[in-house]
């Protein structure tokens, strides 16, 4: 609207309540504090020179919760503290910005910005921001009070310093006036080990964090993490599984007598594809997208190229266990899905009906599993709260289907759904097959039908003899086709005459008869009565070549070609036999 041509401004910064109101957002205790983890491993992952130039540091986290007694208390505080490179007072004062976030990158785990609004303003009403660097004689500290903010209806905070030794830095997390009904779920002196206690926040961050507790971590200067709650340390998760070298040998005790060996551990690390991401709204940019720097969602042109990449590792456990299996999902380290079964399941594309594929052996009312592993992917984003993935984005379903394929583990179930058969479906129909003795298989759809034979060499060869379709096919062709698998047909050794034929008709013995020179004189005449025209065999094996498909081209070079003689050259081969016959004559002669 203008008056008098003037334009008008209006300003509609957001009123201080609302970081209150972010308090309000469903936010569990425990993932408030992992809230707060992240962002003291971000400390450290930002500035990777600073465990590099301070060897002597180990990175280590510290968690403080109240105990029962001291909730409603004024006394009652939780305190989240690192030991990691701090920020100056500006870098504090961003950090503690509303929706800021201090990187671009998708690298980090979250790196202060929504999260730590919402996760301190869950906890507690006042907040206090402490951090320093190393060089400076003081801490910068802010202290957020959610009250006097919206009472003064001002974003203004008045920052303070407290004297600190130059050679200490790091940054803590104070928050204080908690909220009982969540300082309850976290607070220490309750007994049991559920996540509403002290015993079950140590186990939840453990299994967590549990490859920063476990590992020596390249971006952490090779050192592994410490965390501690109430001064325990936290110990990291470990499977029970069997090691590297343990495997198991299918069909070992079949006629083919070569087992496949199986590994109980694999470990793998692959690029998916590369793709393009925006580092404005941290945004990856729309399947098939390429060579662009605009991005399709905030206009900015900061899309830069990235790789996708999926690396990890799938090991059989040591027991079976009705719960704890599946894979665990991982976004920069951090545990983002834990026990996930949903890549034993395979939902229909055209129904979205889901069945569960693994583990289906056991005769037992709830099934138990014993696969498990680890799955790092820190390209797929994830759910503010840090609970799950966007399984809905095409970045989640790229890793599925690369994790377990586009398509049901059975071969048998793959038929009952129609879908296309791959050479997975093959490899594992015939396994079977070899496990059993038998020389033949058959992989169906219910539309595409293969008839294979198996030869029990070393390795095992595998033929395709017969192939129909049920749609495109005309009856006549089904009705033979469907009777060389009909009873009778098998019974009467149907199917024993069937591959001798087909032994008999290979591509080798065919080329054999053709290339014979017999033949190869027969189709020279018939050239020449036809067109009148005069070929060399060369000519003719030459075309002939050309007709073969690759396959057949290089049985051709097996076979040893027998060509005809030309008149010209029989009539070189009479004169130098009679040569040969004169000299003998000539020398018998000479002897007498």
């Amino acid at each position: 609207m203008a008056i008098n041509g003037e334009s008008q401004e209006v300003d509609i910064t957001p009123h201080p309540r609302i970081l209150a109101m972010l308090g309000e957002i469903a936010f569990e205790p425990h993932k408030c504090i992992g809230e707060l983890i992240d962002n003291a491993i971000d400390g450290f992952l930002s500035q990777p020179r600073f465990l590099q130039e301070h060897p002597k540091i180990r990175p280590k986290v510290t968690i403080r919760v109240p105990h029962k007694n001291q909730i409603g208390s004024a006394h009652a505080e939780i305190v989240v503290e690192d030991n990691g490179p701090g920020m100056t007072l500006p870098a504090l004062t961003l950090a503690a910005k509303a929706g800021y976030s201090g990187t671009s990158s998708i690298e980090n785990l979250g790196l202060f910005g929504m999260g730590f609004n919402i996760a301190t303003a869950r906890l507690g009403g006042i907040t206090k921001l402490r951090s320093g660097v190393k060089g400076e004689s003081a801490w910068s500290i802010l202290d957020i009070d959610l009250a006097k903010l919206r009472s003064q209806a001002s974003y203004i905070i008045r920052p303070r310093f407290e004297n600190k030794p130059p050679e200490d830095s790091g940054t803590r997390v104070t928050i204080r006036n908690l909220k009982p009904e969540q300082a309850r779920q976290i607070a220490s002196g309750i007994s049991g080990g559920t996540l509403k206690s002290v015993a079950g926040l140590r186990s939840w961050v453990g299994r967590t964090y549990t490859k920063y507790l476990r590992e020596a971590e390249p971006h952490l200067a090779d050192k592994s993490l410490e965390i501690t709650v109430d001064g325990s340390p936290i110990k990291p998760f470990r499977w029970c599984i069997w090691g590297e070298n343990r495997e198991v040998e299918i069909g070992a005790e079949t006629r083919l007598g070569v087992p496949q060996r199986i590994p109980a551990y694999k470990q793998f690390n692959f690029v998916l594809g590369v793709g393009y991401y925006c580092t404005s709204c941290l945004s990856w940019q729309p399947e098939g997208v390429s060579n662009t720097t605009q991005c399709a969602f905030c206009s900015e042109d900061t899309v830069i190229e990235r790789s996708r990449r999926m690396k990890g590792w799938i090991g059989i456990q040591r027991h079976l266990d009705e719960d704890e299996y599946g894979l665990d999902f991982l976004r920069n380290g951090r545990a983002i899905l834990q026990w996930d079964k949903r890549v034993f399941s395979w939902t229909h594309p055209e129904t979205g009906k889901t069945d569960l594929e693994y583990p289906i052996d056991e005769i037992r009312r709830v099934p138990r599993g014993r696969i498990v592993g680890e799955i790092e992917i820190d390209h797929v984003p994830v759910h503010y709260q840090k609970d799950s993935f966007e399984t809905e984005s095409w970045l989640w379903q790229e890793v599925i289907n690369n994790l377990r394929g586009q398509s049901p583990f059975r071969p048998q179930h793959a038929e009952r759904v129609n879908i296309d058969l791959v050479q997975k479906h093959l490899k594992q129909v015939t396994s079977y097959a070899i496990n059993m003795g038998c020389e033949w298989s058959i992989l169906t759809n219910g539309q595409d039908w293969k008839l294979y034979h198996i030869s029990f060499t070393q390795p095992p060869q595998i033929k395709l003899v017969e192939s129909w379709n049920l749609i495109d096919d005309d009856l006549v062709i089904l009705a033979e086709k469907f009777a060389l698998i009909g009873y009778k047909n098998i019974k009467g050794d149907g199917l024993a005459r069937l591959w001798e034929k087909r032994n008999v008709l290979t591509t080798k013995n065919v080329l054999k008869i053709i290339l014979s020179e017999q033949s190869l004189k027969s189709i020279r005449h018939e050239i020449k009565k036809v067109t009148e025209i005069t070929v060399s065999p060369e000519e003719i094996v030459g075309a002939i070549r050309r007709m073969l498909n690759q396959e057949a081209i290089g049985e051709m070079e097996k076979v040893k070609i027998s060509l005809p003689a030309t008149k010209q050259q029989k009539r070189r081969a009479s004169l130098k036999d009679l040569g040969k016959s004169s000299k003998k004559l000539i020398k018998e002669e000479g002897e007498k």
